[in-house]
């Protein structure tokens, strides 16, 4: 008997590469940001559980209020498969809690922790929870801008 299926290969499924940082670039890109607004308060954590603390995008952009407790850095991650917990470092916590108070200061449409702002006449407005892409798309463009400004 032949055994016909042998003979084939398994398709190759091109996987999107993550987008990731070397340590000295990570103090590059987090130097870009700027924590005077809001939107740069929030870009800062997002970057921070991106880089430091290895959060995937889809996570960051699912994380609710009370899955973050900024008074003990603990950062509670749910997912189908597991549940694990990840522990903010001391130097962290301003960020985060100013983070969160700004938000709190948002009428946002959501419990999202991570929300999406849009600038309508130099006012930064709450919308709703981040998408997964927005979250992608701030750190991608984080991750350029440091290495054009390497390049310079």
């Amino acid at each position: 008997m032949i055994n016909h299926f042998a003979r084939l290969s398994l398709p190759v499924i091109p996987k999107t590469r993550p987008i990731t940082a070397k340590p000295v670039d990570f103090q590059k890109i987090i130097s870009l940001v700027n924590r005077t607004t809001p939107k740069g308060l929030r870009d800062r954590v997002i970057l921070l559980l991106r880089f430091r603390y290895g959060l995937k995008t889809g996570e960051i952009a699912k994380l609710e209020l009370g899955a973050v407790d900024v008074e003990t850095g603990i950062i509670n991650i749910s997912s189908r498969r597991r549940n694990r917990i990840v522990l903010l470092d001391p130097k962290d916590f301003p960020d985060f809690r100013r983070w969160a108070t700004v938000r709190n200061l948002f009428v946002a449409e959501t419990n999202a922790f991570i929300i999406s702002m849009h600038w309508t006449a130099g006012r930064s407005i709450p919308h709703r929870k981040m998408s997964t892409r927005g979250v992608y798309q701030i750190v991608a463009d984080y991750v350029a801008l440091a290495e054009q400004k390497g390049e310079e």
